[in-house]
């Protein structure tokens, strides 16, 4: 199954749950437990799930109505408690505690026209930990029994579930390294470590952790300092004997002895060949879907702020009604604006890679050897120059030496940082983003053409499913978001029913392409369009209440692929029997 992190194997994953609930008159009560069994699971590539969770929720209303019935109050309260018990397998085990409380008020002004105000208040013990205030109004007209109208503003605050808070799960490794990519939830935030001294020889004070198995772990500037390089080809370089590198420089084109050789190698020494100098590297994020390293327009971070709760204000309009005793229609429009809203995990930690590094390297190596006069004054008699000697050099530490694509560090937060002579890790975790504003439709219909023939169909809309850094209120992060759903999707199909019982129907669904940005799964879902026949008999001349239905999804076979990462799906039928009892 699709996580947020990646795929896992579910293997014996359930649940149990219980419930109690009282119903006494106008007063309404109920209180159930969830506890998760993660039982075999595992992330692919991975570790194991354990997930031993709990989740215990109650709720109370009571219902006031006066004599009349035109007045209409509910007051009710609810409380919810998460306790997560994974063995630090998939988050830090903290909990969530949240209650709230809400008060609803509906008046009929006349016998056509109603209107209800609400108010709720939220506390949870994450986050900013203020109480907030949730209000909500609505207008209601009905003309008459068969149309209604809608007028409705919402705001609603919504708190981030374990994951968004407190996720710390191992979600895969990079093929071909020994580097790990960790799911973290933010509750608490990150912070990228900065060094001011790095600023006037990187660009940038942001500090990164070396890759080099030498310094692994350690702090460095944003590139790679030329002495530390040099020192590492030296020490490569001197591990050759004179006859060995005598034979590798004239397979070069520099025909030397060995004696000569071991002249060189021994002025190569960066004690007396003096190499300084520092080349600068640039920002590259991993695509977790493809593995590719994308390079960044920025050469700094936003550190990831603590998750804020989701602000969520709605305004809608809608009309119910039917038509000719024959349609029934529905439709309703919306516009909805979003405050910190929270996107999918994000690889957050780039690499560090060093596109010049080449050539900053002969240079720097060439003016190195052009202050030691000795050595330059013996390339001098053989006709080699200082730049040619330094390429030379280069060339022959070969694959020993990085290329300008070739990771060297990763930039890490303070707060996922395991330290010197550990091996980095890439980070995803989950932002608030600025503002996030759409609208949409939603269209849906039904027509009675007689008592054998019906027709339904409905559409959905909305403006938009994919957010970049300016449209987020976000210029210059890098930032961008999608809904992870179409802009448009909608079906359409009849239904008949036989006098002899048998019934068949048969409809069309249309998918909208739409591109998905949710952790490791990035990419373009292709449009679609399925079609869907069923048929059914009924069983009532053999007993009352059974009933026997065939339903085939996708009729025509047509491989398509609703989310990344998920399989391609074909053709699918279900046979069911049902009974029903008065």
């Amino acid at each position: 199954m699709l996580s947020g992190v990646a795929t896992v194997h579910a293997d014996g994953y359930g649940y149990t749950y219980g419930q109690l609930r009282l119903n006494v008159d106008n007063f309404f009560a109920q209180v159930y437990l969830n506890r998760n069994d993660g039982g075999d699971s595992f992330v692919y590539g991975a570790f194991p799930v354990i997930d031993f969770s709990t989740q215990l929720v109650g709720q109370a209303q009571y219902d006031w109505a006066n004599a009349s019935g035109r007045q209409g109050l509910i007051v009710g309260g609810d409380f919810e408690m998460i306790r997560p018990d994974t063995e630090g397998t998939i988050q830090t085990d903290d909990g969530i505690d949240e209650v709230g409380g809400y008060l609803q008020s509906t008046t009929k002004l006349t016998n056509k026209l109603d209107v209800t105000a609400a108010v709720r208040a939220d506390y949870s013990s994450i986050g900013d930990q203020d109480i907030n205030i949730s209000p909500r109004a609505a207008l209601v007209f009905k003309p008459n029994n068969s149309h209604s109208f809608r007028v409705t503003f919402n705001r609603a605050y919504s708190s981030h579930g374990t994951n968004s808070n407190f996720l710390n799960i191992v979600a895969g490794q990079i093929p071909g390294t020994d580097i790990f990519l960790r799911g973290r939830g933010a509750a608490d935030g990150y912070t990228w470590e900065r060094n001011s001294a790095y600023s006037a020889i990187a660009g940038t004070d942001l500090v990164a952790s070396s890759l080099n198995p030498a310094t692994l772990g350690a702090p460095t500037p944003i590139g790679l300092p030329m002495d530390a390089l040099y020192a590492g080809l030296y020490a490569g370089v001197s591990d050759y004997s004179a006859s060995t590198l005598a034979a590798m420089l004239s397979g070069a084109g520099l025909p030397v002895d060995a004696a000569t050789a071991g002249t060189l190698q021994a002025l190569l020494n960066p004690e007396l060949t003096q190499v300084s100098g520092f080349s600068p590297g640039v920002l590259a994020t991993l695509n977790a879907s493809t593995l590719g390293i994308e390079l960044e327009a920025t050469r700094d971070l936003k550190d990831v702020s603590p998750l804020s709760q989701t602000v969520t204000n709605t305004f809608e309009v809608g009309y119910k009604g039917v038509i000719n005793e024959k349609l029934l229609v529905t439709i309703d429009g919306y516009y909805t604006n979003r405050d910190n809203f929270v996107g999918p995990l994000l690889v957050e930690t780039p690499f560090v890679i060093v596109p010049g590094i080449t050539n900053d390297l002969i240079a720097a190596i060439a003016t190195g050897i052009s202050g030691n006069a000795q050595l330059n004054g013996a390339l001098g008699l053989m006709g080699v120059s200082p730049q040619a000697a330094a390429g030379l050099l280069v060339a022959l530490a070969g694959d020993d030496l990085p290329d300008g694509e070739t990771p060297v560090a990763v930039v890490q937060p303070m707060e996922n940082n395991p330290g010197v002579g550990q091996i980095p890790e890439l980070m995803l975790t989950y932002r608030n983003f600025g503002k996030v504003s759409f609208f949409g439709a939603d269209v849906a219909f039904q027509y009675i053409a007689n008592e054998s023939l019906s027709l339904f169909g409905n559409l959905s809309l909305v403006s938009d499913d994919y957010f970049d850094e300016d449209e987020l209120d976000e210029s210059g992060t890098g930032l961008e978001l999608a809904l992870n759903a179409p802009t448009l999707k909608g079906s359409a199909g009849f239904k008949y029913d036989f006098n002899s019982g048998f019934s068949f129907n048969a409809s069309g669904r249309y998918t909208d392409g739409f591109p998905v940005l949710s952790g490791p799964y990035v990419g373009d879902v292709d449009s679609y369009f399925l079609l869907d026949v069923g048929a059914g008999y009924d069983l009532n001349k053999f007993q009352e209440g059974l009933r026997f239905d065939i339903t085939v999804s996708n009729a025509t076979d047509k491989m398509h692929r609703q989310f990344i990462g998920a399989p391609q799906i074909g053709r699918q039928a279900m046979a069911r029997i049902t009974y029903s009892m008065k």
